[in-house]
C-alpha cells in the first residue's frame, strides 16, 4: 500500500504526506527529515531504507512545513514549530 495525503498542522498548513507499507501494523515508523531536504531525505536515503521496512510496518514520511511539497514558508521553520508538525503527524 502507498498513499499520499495531505495532514493539517496547528497553522492550516497542508504537510505532504507519504504512507506506505502494512495498512494493519502493530508498529509504525515515521521518519523525520533534517533542515534543507525532504521527506526522501538525501539522495533518496528514507526512500531506499523505508523500501526495506515497508514489508514489515506502517511507515510514514512527511515534509515538515516550509519543506518538499508542504505549504508554508522555509523562513518561518523553527525547532517549535517543526515539533509541532511531527506532532500533527502522530495524532
Amino acid at each position: 500500500m502507498e498513499k499520499n495525503i495531505q495532514i493539517k498542522n496547528n497553522y492550516g498548513e497542508n504537510l505532504d504526506t507519504l504512507v506506505e507499507g502494512r495498512e494493519v501494523s502493530d508498529t509504525t515508523v515515521i521518519f523525520v527529515h533534517g533542515f534543507g531536504v525532504d521527506k526522501d531525505e538525501s539522495f533518496n536515503y528514507f526512500t531506499d531504507t523505508a523500501a526495506v521496512l515497508r514489508d514489515i510496518f506502517r511507515v510514514v514520511r512527511f515534509d515538515f512545513s516550509g519543506y518538499g511539497k508542504s505549504e508554508g514558508k522555509q523562513e518561518d521553520v523553527n525547532y517549535q514549530k517543526q515539533s509541532e508538525d511531527l506532532n500533527s503527524v502522530i495524532e
